[in-house]
């Protein structure tokens, strides 16, 4: 399997689309994983985290991850 570029983004029950994120470009240009943050360790329902091969990045979404 190969992954080529990160693009995240979101939809509404509408269909319109908005880009959230893109980090097609430089070193962090793979997104291997993304999770909701569960409130454990201060990690936020609220946000998208996703990481890069070099980095992570805290994404604010509005609405909370799914109920664990």
């Amino acid at each position: 399997m190969q992954s080529f570029g990160c693009r995240l983004y979101r939809v509404d029950p509408a269909g319109a689309v908005e880009l959230l994120i893109d980090l097609d470009t430089g070193p962090a240009s793979s997104c291997p994983n993304l999770a909701f943050g569960r409130t454990l360790g201060g990690w936020d329902p609220y946000k998208l985290y996703v990481s890069t091969y070099g980095d992570l990045v805290e994404l604010d979404v509005g609405v909370p991850g799914r109920p664990r």
